[in-house]
């Protein structure tokens, strides 16, 4: 019994004393596992923890750059916002003053257009009178000695001595040249604005006549005709002009017969007075 006791407390104590080799070896083996697993989880935990830092480092740097980009953008819209002011005002202003020539042109234009209103009716008068003088002549059956000038701005009535005086002389009308000037006054006298101014002329031969040259025999004509119209009374002296020109214009060389006879002659250049022109144009302009 006490042999047997024995033997099964040899038998436990050696069991006891295997289990405990093989639970010191494997604690042993855990422990380096452990070691093992937590140097590997160290340096897992040491890459994430420098991975981590770059990535923040990474989104900081990311971060910045966004801000600054953003600031640069919002720089560069403000820099847009102001030339777009800047264009918007500055159209404006083109606008404004393309508005205002466009203005002052069509101002302008309408002052031309009424000075030409002024001058087209200037003409227009002129030549209604033109159409009128010569049926004078017409209704008197004069064919000749009495002729319409080309002058510019005026009509020019050239009338030969021999329908207005009588021969040599220089203060007596014929009947014919009376009835001429009566109507031509009664003529002109439709026409307010015109004035007419008489002028005498000679071919380059002296006056038969000692105490008269030509420039003298001229203007004598030329006041005697200047009576004639404003005889009846139609015509107002205050628009009547008498003049000399002798033989300092005429009209055809006086190395021939013909050539004197055209030039002795009485103008009546009649044409609307210049200061109603220039009355009325300064009231347009200014």
């Amino acid at each position: 019994m006490n042999k047997c006791i024995l033997l099964l407390i040899l038998g436990l104590a050696f069991t006891s004393c295997v289990s405990k080799k093989k639970f010191q070896a494997s604690e042993q083996q855990f422990q380096q596992t452990t070691d093992s697993l937590q140097r590997v989880s160290n340096a897992h935990i040491t890459r994430l923890k420098d991975s981590l830092s770059f990535e923040r480092g990474a989104n900081y740097a990311l971060s910045v750059t966004q801000d600054k980009l953003q600031d640069r953008l919002d720089i560069l819209q403000l820099e847009i916002d102001n030339l777009s002011s800047n264009a918007s005002s500055t159209q404006q202003e083109l606008n404004d003053r393309l508005r205002q020539k466009d203005q002052l042109i069509a101002e302008r234009q309408a002052k031309i257009d009424a000075v030409n209103r002024i001058l087209r009716t200037r003409q227009e008068r002129l030549t209604a009178l033109s159409e009128a003088i010569p049926l004078i002549f017409t209704e008197l059956a004069i064919e000749s000695g009495w002729e319409l000038l080309p002058r510019s701005g005026q009509l020019a009535l050239a009338i030969n001595e021999d329908n207005l005086f009588r021969r040599g002389s220089t203060s007596s009308l014929t009947a014919t040249g009376e009835e001429i000037l009566n109507r031509v006054a009664a003529i002109v006298v439709n026409y307010p604005e015109m004035q007419i101014q008489v002028v005498g002329h000679t071919d380059n031969v002296p006056v038969p006549r000692e105490s008269l040259d030509n420039w003298q025999y001229s203007a004598l004509r030329a006041v005697t005709v200047l009576k004639g119209l404003t005889a009846s009374g139609a015509i107002g002296p205050n628009r009547v002009i008498a003049a000399s020109k002798s033989e300092y214009a005429p009209l055809e060389s006086n190395e021939t017969q013909e050539g004197r006879q055209r030039n002795r002659r009485v103008e009546l250049l009649i044409a609307p007075r210049e200061s109603d022109l220039e009355r009325d144009v300064r009231k347009i302009v200014e």
